[in-house]
C-alpha cells in the first residue's frame, strides 16, 4: 500500500510539472502562425507592393511590449541580457534572440515619445545572426541579418497591428526604377587642388578600428511623406499636431532602425535622431 501511494505521488508530481511547463511555454509564445486565406482583405494595410512569397503570423503585441520593458540598454562591456524573445523566420521556424535596447531618439526626444523604441537581438540559435527591430505606433517592424544568408523582414499586415508578413529580401518586388547614385560624378567634377586637404601629415582616425561611432541625425520630411504615413497608421485629421508628428517620427525611426543595422555591420556607425527633429517634420502636403 505504501509503495502504491509513493508511486501515485510521483506520477502526480510528474504530470503536474508537465502541465505547468506546457502552460509556461504557451504563455511565453507571443507568435502564432496563420493561413493567408484567414485574413479579411478589408483589414489589410494598403501596401504599394506585396512580396512574391511570405508567411503570416499573429503577434501578441502587448505581451511583446511588456517583455521589452526589462531589456537593458546596449553599452560597452554588457554582453548578456535576460530578455530572450523568439521571432519567426521565412522557413516557418521561431528563432530565439537575446535582446538589448538601442535608443534611436536623443534623450529629450525619447522622453516626449516614450513609445518609440528600437532594439537589437543576437541569435541564440545561429552564430552571426542579428535582428534589428522597432516598436512604435505603427507596430513591429523587424529585419534579420544573417551571415551567408539573405535578410528576412517582418512588417505589419493588418491595420490592428495584430498580423505580420514574414518574407525574404529576394521575395520583395523589384523597384520600378533603378536607384542611381550621382555622388561620384559630382565629386569628380568639383574636385580641385584648392578644395583638397593639403595637410597630408594630419592624423586621420581609422574607421575600420572596430569602434562603434554615434552620429547625430536630423531628418526633414515633406507634407506628402507625412500624409502617406498618417494614412497608413489611420491617424485622424482631428488629432493634435503632436500626435501626428509622433506618427511620422515612428515611420522615420522604423527606417533608421534598419539603416543603422546595415551601417553598424558594414562601417561601425550608428545614428540617433536629434532632440528637435520634430521641428522639421512638415505635415501639410502641397
Amino acid at each position: 500500500m505504501r509503495y502504491i501511494n509513493i508511486r501515485f505521488f510521483l506520477l502526480f508530481i510528474f504530470f503536474t510539472s508537465q502541465y505547468f511547463m506546457a502552460s509556461a511555454q504557451k504563455s511565453t509564445n507571443i507568435w502564432s502562425k496563420k493561413s493567408i486565406s484567414e485574413k479579411n482583405s478589408s483589414l489589410k494595410i494598403a501596401r504599394k507592393s506585396i512580396p512574391k512569397k511570405y508567411k503570416v503570423y499573429d503577434l501578441d503585441l502587448e505581451s511583446l511590449k511588456n517583455k521589452l520593458k526589462n531589456a537593458p540598454k546596449r553599452k560597452d562591456g554588457l554582453k548578456n541580457s535576460n530578455v530572450i524573445l523568439n521571432f519567426p523566420n521565412s522557413n516557418g521556424e521561431l528563432e530565439n534572440f537575446q535582446i538589448f535596447e538601442t535608443p534611436i531618439l536623443a534623450e529629450n526626444l525619447q522622453k516626449k515619445y516614450p513609445n518609440i523604441k528600437s532594439y537589437i537581438g543576437t541569435s541564440l540559435n545561429k552564430s552571426g545572426t542579428t535582428i534589428r527591430f522597432s516598436v512604435t505606433a505603427a507596430g513591429l517592424n523587424a529585419m534579420t541579418l544573417k551571415n551567408a544568408y539573405e535578410s528576412t523582414f517582418i512588417d505589419p499586415y493588418t491595420k490592428n497591428r495584430k498580423s505580420y508578413l514574414v518574407y525574404n529580401k529576394s521575395d520583395a518586388p523589384t523597384p520600378e526604377e533603378d536607384f542611381v547614385c550621382k555622388f561620384d560624378d559630382y565629386n569628380s567634377a568639383n574636385k580641385t587642388p584648392n578644395n583638397l586637404n593639403q595637410n597630408t601629415s594630419a592624423k586621420v582616425e581609422n574607421a575600420n578600428d572596430g569602434k562603434l561611432r554615434t552620429y547625430r541625425l536630423a531628418v526633414a520630411t515633406t507634407g506628402e511623406y507625412a500624409q502617406f504615413h498618417l494614412t497608413q497608421q489611420g491617424v485622424a485629421e482631428t488629432e493634435t499636431e503632436a500626435v501626428k508628428k509622433g506618427a511620422v517620427l515612428s515611420a522615420i525611426a522604423t527606417t533608421m532602425t534598419r539603416v543603422n543595422g546595415i551601417f553598424e555591420r558594414d562601417v561601425a556607425l550608428t545614428m540617433v535622431l536629434v532632440d528637435n527633429n520634430t521641428d522639421i517634420i512638415f505635415l501639410d502636403g502641397v
